[in-house]
């Protein structure tokens, strides 16, 4: 058919998921001896999720990324949810040391992209700050961060191979 078997497995584990069969991939996956995912793209996941930014950079070379400029643009998503969380919790201090000394190297020529992003420092409310990041305003707080996350999961996958994640 042109597919291998761990491909065909990996397609049917990651439908059972999106369908919400979680046992059902998970009974797969133990069976088949087929991983949807690497250990090391489950701890970055978890990471991410648990907005463990430091370990979450940390682990972007086990992603085995195409290019630099991949690695770079995955840095970059990571570090600005970890200056917006600061941010949020009011760790001004967290905050600005972020933004200089590892988003400012990281984004390099986006100039306009640094003062968009000091410009959240500006922000007097919770609810200002999530709508100028772009975060859902939702029932509370957590539930935001918790959205932002996973969006930025979402746009990670844009960068990361499929044969990866």
């Amino acid at each position: 058919s042109g597919f291998s078997r761990n491909d065909v497995v990996r397609l049917i584990t990651q439908s059972l998921h999106g369908l919400g069969y979680h046992r059902s991939a998970a009974l797969l996956e133990e069976e088949s001896r087929v991983r949807l995912l690497s250990p090391a793209v489950c701890q970055f996941r978890e990471s991410v999720l648990g907005g463990q930014w430091d370990a979450a950079a940390e682990r972007i070379p086990a992603l085995d990324l195409n290019s630099p400029d991949a690695v770079a643009q995955v840095k970059g998503l990571i570090l600005e949810q970890k200056f917006l969380e600061l941010v949020h919790d009011q760790c001004v201090n967290g905050a600005l040391d972020c933004l200089r000394s590892e988003l400012v190297p990281a984004l390099g020529q986006q100039a306009d992209k640094v003062q968009a992003l000091a410009a959240c420092l500006m922000c007097s409310r919770d609810d200002d700050l999530r709508a100028r990041c772009g975060w859902d305003v939702g029932p509370n707080a957590q539930a935001a961060r918790m959205a932002a996350r996973k969006r930025l999961l979402q746009d990670l996958h844009a960068l990361i191979p499929p044969s990866v994640l």
